[in-house]
């Protein structure tokens, strides 16, 4: 249909158009689906016969998907299919090791670290997708365990660290009473302690305002 006749149908039958409109869209969505599918048994195939297993239909629905290399990772680590191996290849161990963690310790271990540290990861109080988030902005596993052990939850470790803190010297501040990261960062380069610092602060006085804690007699 030309572009002038497909006009001349939407003035003149729009709702018509429209439900045409919509089943040729149906009917594009259905061809790239089955273009896509036929790519990806083709692709399995090859990927099969590159390391020498036989491309039936048992095994092309077994590891479809799968390059001949992530085929080959999958049977030496005792996968039983590429289902399972999209799932869960990230994580460093075999399929029998994997099916012994917590859904907590499998969540932690797809992310690459290593099984021993997710295990320590999920004894953690916080819930894993706030784990995932911390790892995600660059926390290492052992720094939100540290973070955690100094009593600072990760959403909170986050504006403390990006000040320059370590787990240690935020919890020295915090257990003075201070929750800004800024205003102690303040404090501690203008060379006053937590204890110092907080005494001033309530006192009314600013950190600029602030000689050092050993100037003052």
């Amino acid at each position: 249909m030309s572009d002038e006749a497909w006009a001349e149908l939407e003035q003149k039958a729009p709702a018509f158009a429209k439900q045409l409109a919509k089943e040729r869209r149906q009917k594009q969505r259905a061809l790239t689906s089955r273009e896509k599918r036929r790519l990806i048994i083709q692709s399995t195939k090859e990927a099969l016969s590159s390391v020498g297993i036989p491309p039936s239909s048992n095994n092309i629905s077994r590891w479809e998907g799968l390059s001949g290399e992530e085929i080959l990772n999958a049977i030496d680590r005792g996968f039983p299919s590429g289902e399972e191996f999209r799932r869960d290849g990230t994580i460093k161990a075999d399929y029998s090791e994997i099916g012994l963690l917590t859904p907590k310790e499998a969540d932690l271990a797809r992310t690459g670290i290593s099984l021993k540290l997710a295990a320590r990861l999920a004894e953690l109080e916080s819930p894993t997708r706030f784990i995932l988030v911390w790892l995600g902005k660059g926390f290492s596993g052992t720094e939100l365990i540290k973070w955690e052990r100094a009593g600072i939850r990760a959403f909170i470790a986050v504006d403390w660290r990006s000040a320059g803190f370590t787990a240690t010297e935020s919890a020295a501040w915090r257990a003075e009473g201070f929750t800004d990261p800024n205003l102690a960062r303040k404090w501690l380069d203008s060379g006053v302690d937590p204890k110092s610092a907080a005494r001033r602060h309530a006192a009314g006085i600013h950190p600029r305002e602030s000689p050092p804690a050993d100037k003052c007699n």
